[in-house]
């Protein structure tokens, strides 16, 4: 399994499921932080017609192309269902922010090839991996 730098570092497309238009939510203050470090992201909510300018998708089996991360703004009872998309679309990792943890289903995503970070603000890791800030080159 890739360590957190390593999977920030090669990937580019992050599909942000949970992603939200409501101001001071995690699920909208990391996308925008993703967006400014260069990342692509890919709104998922089926409840949203965008974020951040972005057209939502209804859910992970909407995405035509390869995903490098799958990261979880959802509670942890709604993991093994994104676990079962991610392991579908074949993402290369699965990230669940800080409270969301589902130990069988972060099993299952290792037994697929699929890096997982559990319990784990991506914000929060990028800035501690990348103290003078990271910006990815598109």
């Amino acid at each position: 399994m890739r360590s957190e730098k390593e999977i920030l570092e090669q990937s580019q497309i992050i599909a942000v499921v949970g992603a939200t238009s409501k101001e001071k939510r995690p699920g909208n203050i990391a996308p925008n932080f993703l967006i400014n470090c260069g990342y692509t992201i890919i709104p998922v909510n089926p409840m949203e017609e965008s974020v951040h300018g972005i057209p939502c998708v209804p859910d992970l089996d909407s995405i035509t192309q390869e995903i490098d991360i799958v990261s979880v703004f959802r509670r942890s009872d709604a993991v093994p269902e994104i676990t079962e998309a991610a392991i579908r679309i074949n993402a290369s990792a699965v990230w669940m922010q800080e409270g969301v943890e589902h130990e069988e289903s972060a099993s299952k995503l290792l037994d697929n090839n699929i890096d997982v970070i559990s319990n784990r603000c991506i914000h929060c890791a990028i800035n501690d991996h990348f103290p003078d800030g990271l910006k990815k080159e598109k």
